[in-house]
């Protein structure tokens, strides 16, 4: 168990701490032996910081320093075919409704313009299919100085409802390091429960999404649309 102020160490630093920083206990997390405690159950190696003593518990821990190894990686998912309508609202340009078409399955702009189409049958699908998952990267506090800086642009905004009542606004904020989104939810029925459990999860968060994927949802409809042959 290397101390885990060394860079070259394996060894993690775990505290616990109470709500105003008060540390109430800590441990050294080093690597785990498998079947250490019989055929399927690993150990891991631990020591209290200051002692010399190593112990071998009978108890797998993970320590890792990604914010993915502690949290739920999924941060929000719903299943594509079960989103009624979406509006799309690019920074800069009007805003556009896509709705689930007649069979079940895929989607098509509520009112396309005269004389337009889809550049790809698929563009309003890869848009709601895009929407309906997000995965935990980055969180920062949405009253944080980083988050509330003045040089903050909008990106995009969207919302989406689904069969049993969730509604959910995205506001999607582009800081010049990456792109930040705030969450906001509300329902009906179901809805309402699927609903509180989002906002007890995101509520007063933002989180940062891949650049690919706020640029796949906040399409702007000249870049969706073309004009129909004459």
């Amino acid at each position: 168990l290397d101390d885990p102020k060394d860079t070259s160490a394996n060894a993690h630093l775990v505290q616990l701490a109470k709500s105003g920083g008060t540390v109430v206990a800590e441990a050294i997390i080093g690597k785990t032996r498998a079947d250490a405690f019989g055929a399927g159950k690993a150990g891991t190696y631990v020591r209290r910081p200051g002692d010399v003593q190593a112990w071998l518990i009978d108890r797998q821990i993970v320590a890792g320093t990604k914010l993915s190894d502690w949290t739920r990686e999924r941060l929000f998912d719903v299943k594509p075919e079960s989103i009624k309508t979406v509006t799309i609202e690019a920074d800069g340009d009007t805003s556009y409704d896509i709705v689930r078409d007649s069979d079940g399955r895929t989607f098509k702009l509520l009112r396309m313009p005269d004389g337009k189409k889809l550049k790809f049958a698929n563009s309003a699908d890869d848009i709601v299919d895009t929407l309906s998952s997000f995965n935990l990267n980055e969180t920062r506090k949405q009253d944080s100085p980083e988050a509330t800086a003045p040089q903050n642009t909008n990106f995009g905004i969207a919302r989406l409802e689904t069969d049993d009542g969730l509604k959910v606004y995205l506001k999607v904020r582009k800081d010049g390091q990456g792109h930040w989104m705030t969450l906001n939810a509300s329902g009906l029925g179901n809805g309402m429960k699927a609903a509180g459990n989002l906002m007890a999860l995101a509520g007063g968060w933002e989180f940062k999404i891949p650049a690919a994927q706020a640029e796949r949802i906040f399409k702007k409809q000249a870049d969706i649309l073309e004009n129909k042959a004459p």
